[in-house]
C-alpha cells in the first residue's frame, strides 16, 4: 500500500498476502478499506491470515461465500473484503 515503506514489515506482509486475498474477492482500491489499514497495522498478519483462513473454511463447509453479502445495506464489499476490513478494525 502507498503509505507504507518500502522496505516496511507491513509492506512485507501486504506483499506476502494480497495476491490470496484479492483472489477472495478483497479489494484494496477500496478507501475505507485503506482507511483501516493505515490506521492499524497491530495484528496485521493475524487479520489477513484469519480472513483468509475464515473464506477458506466457509468455501469447505458449503456456506456461501456472496460477491456482496451486504446487500441489504449495498456496499457492494464482497464477503473477503468485509471479514478483512473488521479484523483490521478491531486490532
Amino acid at each position: 500500500m502507498w503509505f507504507w515503506s518500502a522496505d516496511s514489515v507491513e509492506r512485507e506482509l501486504f506483499d506476502l498476502y494480497a495476491p490470496a486475498l484479492q483472489s477472495l474477492g478483497v479489494n484494496f482500491n477500496d478507501e475505507q478499506l485503506q482507511d483501516s489499514l493505515e490506521a492499524s497495522s497491530y495484528g496485521l498478519e493475524d487479520a489477513f491470515r484469519s480472513a483468509i483462513v475464515y473464506i477458506l473454511w466457509l468455501e469447505e463447509n458449503l456456506k456461501p461465500i456472496l460477491p456482496d453479502c451486504d446487500t441489504n445495506r449495498g456496499t457492494g464489499k464482497s464477503m473477503a473484503h468485509q471479514i478483512l476490513e473488521a479484523g483490521v478494525s478491531r486490532t
